[in-house]
């Protein structure tokens, strides 16, 4: 019996090799704004994020149920933006009748790398009903420009 090669080299079926397609186009977008940082990094590897781009800012959005703001640390160190979130451990009492524990304890973290297109001393944070959201606004001179036409 002859092997005759395929044409689908991304996977088992004809619609699979069209998921390879966005990722590409994300990586791209990602590494413009934040370098390959964010773009090359999964949830499975730390905190899941959510970017978005606006014309005068960028937003990040997290998921950090039963966190509070005093367990959330964000930093930033020359042109790296650092996310770091702690949730204790609950009581042992509230855990002795567990029989599967799938919920995270512990502490996550999210390293970025922001380009100069991010203003740093303007960065600000807000955390409300479970969702950390992070606002990076961009340079004013990075930002368009409308020209009026006299």
């Amino acid at each position: 019996m002859t092997r005759v090669p395929t044409r689908f080299s991304y996977g088992s079926s004809p619609s699979s090799r069209w998921t390879r397609v966005p990722e590409g186009i994300f990586e791209n977008f990602f590494e413009r704004a934040f370098g390959d940082s964010l773009a090359a990094t999964s949830s499975a590897q730390g905190l899941a994020l959510d970017v978005k781009e606006f014309e005068d800012k960028f937003v990040i959005s997290a998921d950090v149920p039963g966190v509070e703001k005093e367990a959330v640390d964000i930093s930033i160190e020359k042109n790296v933006l650092t996310l770091k979130v702690t949730k204790e451990e609950e009581s042992e009492e509230s855990t002795k009748n567990i029989i599967r524990k799938e919920r995270w304890v512990g502490t996550q973290s999210r390293s970025l790398v922001l380009s100069e297109v991010v203003d740093s001393e303007s960065i600000s944070a807000d955390l409300k009903d479970g969702v950390l959201t992070i606002v990076l606004p961009k340079k004013p001179e990075i930002q368009p420009k409308k020209i009026q036409i006299n």
